[in-house]
């Protein structure tokens, strides 16, 4: 099913939003389309001792859904706290904003995380961003091998308008 969908989520750039129909068929088949986040800085203003060991590029993940044509649900970890955000923006909005801020912007197919036990590591972002699209791989720990297993895996990288 995920290599069917990739045309489709690939017109996501010049629709500003999945199609209603796309939509309607991911949710049928127990699947959610994320739009995971890559950015080239820590979101906390004290950088963290650790995040210098960090690839430049890939220094936190967030990810990003499509709730309705007009929403978007955003979810973050940022240090100690959880940020969700029902944002009153299309997603193509909210991915031509953040592919000019210079971020990476993954879309990826993934089966709905079943409710089973799992002892997760630290809550960071790599963490949330991993029980959000239900990977269970304990090896992965920072943004990069995310960025990494997602591509192996068939996300497709979005690129911003005119590239």
């Amino acid at each position: 099913m995920k290599a069917d969908l990739a045309a489709d989520i690939w017109r996501l750039n010049a629709l500003g939003h999945l199609p209603d129909e796309l939509q309607e068929q991911l949710e049928a088949a127990g699947y959610a389309a994320w739009c995971v986040v890559f950015s080239p800085r820590h979101l906390v203003n004290d950088t963290p001792l650790w995040a210098r060991f960090l690839h430049r590029e890939f220094r936190h993940c967030y990810a990003f859904r499509q709730m309705t044509a007009e929403t978007t649900l955003v979810i973050n970890q940022v240090g100690e706290a959880l940020l969700p955000n029902l944002c009153p923006l299309p997603l193509g909005f909210y991915v031509d904003a953040t592919l000019k801020s210079g971020r990476t912007v993954l879309v990826t197919i993934r089966p709905r995380p079943q409710p089973r036990p799992f002892l997760r590591g630290p809550m960071t972002c790599v963490e949330t961003v991993k029980s959000l699209l239900g990977i269970r791989a304990w090896w992965i720990i920072t943004p990069r091998q995310l960025a990494r297993l997602l591509c192996a895996d068939g996300a497709i990288a979005l690129q911003a308008k005119g590239t």
